[in-house]
Order: structure tokens, then sequence, then C-alpha cells
């Protein structure tokens, strides 16, 4: 795989990152420069961790991983989604902000980095070059990130009041779409 391959496949391992980056930033009223850093930098580690991973233990859990990934994600997703549903809807709370914990950070991380597993799976069958392919996914994860963060705080200004559920309900939607692309429907 060249240069330009490993560019495209480190874009596209990023984007469902950048969408629940995107929703950070619609829920959470106080995220600052240096927040929308660390939400960018711990997806980046996440998906270049996983791609580390993936590419060193090429077929030693290949099968294993593959039969529930997108279980996982799924799951971590909708429980966050659905905890943040649940949030809007309750009373008496207070501007309709949902703070991003690092617990909940982390959770998306995983949740959004099994597929990089997978490609440094392929990378290594491959036998591409972990040296450049390393870099290129913590990077482009880390870009997408941060502007998808200010973007959510872009459309949290803009739907108020809403956020908090529209946001819950995209990361449903977003492990979803992640389990039916790994079923093929």
């Amino acid at each position: 795989m060249g240069f330009w391959g490993i560019i495209g496949l480190g874009i596209a391992l990023a984007m469902d990152a950048g969408a629940v980056s995107m929703v950070n930033g619609m829920v959470d009223r106080r995220i600052d420069f240096w927040k929308a850093v660390w939400i960018a930098v711990v997806f980046g580690t996440f998906q270049l961790a996983m791609a580390i991973l993936g590419f060193v233990s090429e077929t030693l859990f290949q099968g294993i991983i593959e039969q529930f990934d997108h279980w996982i994600a799924l799951v971590l997703l909708s429980a966050i989604g659905g905890k943040m549903v649940f949030e809007a809807f309750k009373p008496n709370t207070s501007a309709h902000s949902c703070d991003i914990t690092n617990r909940k950070l982390y959770a998306q991380g995983i949740a959004t980095s099994i597929d990089a597993y997978a490609a440094g799976i392929g990378l290594a069958i491959l036998d591409a070059s972990l040296v450049l392919f390393a870099p290129v996914v913590f990077l482009t994860t880390f870009l997408i990130c941060i502007g998808s963060v200010y973007l959510g705080k872009r459309f949290g200004v803009l739907f108020r009041r809403h956020v908090e559920w529209m946001g819950g309900l995209i990361l449903i939607g977003i492990g979803i779409s992640m389990f039916l692309g790994h079923i093929n429907i």
C-alpha cells in the first residue's frame, strides 16, 4: 500500500472518531481549546494503539476480535448515547449541557477504534510500513477530531435546547451503523 493509500485509510479510520467528537462538541458547552485538544489526543491515541496492536498481533487474535468487535462498539456507543437521551429529558436538568468526562471519552475511544485493529491486521498482511502508517493514523484522527469538536460546538450553539438528546441519538446511530456495516446489512 502506497503513501496515498495509507493517508486515505487514516482518514477513513478517523471518520467515526470525528463524528463522535462532533457530538462531544455539541453537548459539552465547557469545551475550550485544551479540552478539544485532549479529545483529539485521546481519539488519536486509541486509533494509533489499536492499529499497532492489530499490526503486531496479525494472526493471533484476528478471528476472535472480528467476531465481536461490532457488538462492543454498539453496546458502548448505545449506552453512552442512551444515558445522554435519558439525562436530556430528566426533570430539573440545568442548562442542558453534558460534561464529557475522561471515562466517557475513553469508552468512546475504544468503541471508535476497533476498526483500526482490523486495519492494522490488514496492513501487516499487505506488508505495509508501520513506521509510515502509525503517525498517519494518529495525525489524521487528531486533525479530524479537533475540527469536528469545533464544528459540533457551533451546531451546539444553534440547537441549544436539543443538543443532548440529539447527540445521544447520533451516538446510538453511529453504534448501529458500525454494527450493521459489520454484518453487511
